[in-house]
């Protein structure tokens, strides 16, 4: 009795030990977007281009890991204002940069654009108004 009892707690054990080091047959798909938070410049803001500097604040998070993240900004005929891509490899980015736009002399309606990508090509954008003036 005690030997088939062992026999049988051997082969349960061997199966275990198998089965758990067998590699999955199906491949992990990532298919879920980054997401992404803008910070600064809120929704609507005016800001005083000989006081405020515009400060560009956002964060870019994925459940893998991103690829690269950027911001543009755009004028109401779409010109492109100012731009900036950065290439990165990790699951959470945070963009925290100041720059003085120059030549600004109305008030100004900008649409600034954020965007994040990982390495399954799974792109995320968002994007806000703001206003600056002289």
């Amino acid at each position: 009795m005690k030997f088939y009892f062992s026999v049988v707690l051997s082969v349960l054990i061997f199966s275990v030990i198998l089965n758990s080091c067998k590699e999955s047959t199906t491949e992990d798909v990532d298919s879920l977007k980054p997401t992404i938070t803008i910070l600064k410049p809120f929704a609507n803001d005016t800001l005083k281009t000989t006081s405020d500097s515009i400060n560009i604040k956002f964060t870019a998070r994925d459940n893998a890991e991103l690829h690269e993240i950027g911001f543009k900004i755009t004028n109401a005929k779409g010109e492109t204002v100012l731009i900036d891509e950065i290439h990165v490899d990790t699951s959470y980015f945070s963009y925290d940069k100041k720059f003085k736009l120059n030549g600004i002399t109305t008030i100004t309606s900008l649409n600034l654009e954020c965007s994040a990508s990982d390495h399954s090509n799974n792109v995320q954008t968002i994007s806000t108004f703001f206003y600056v003036k002289p």
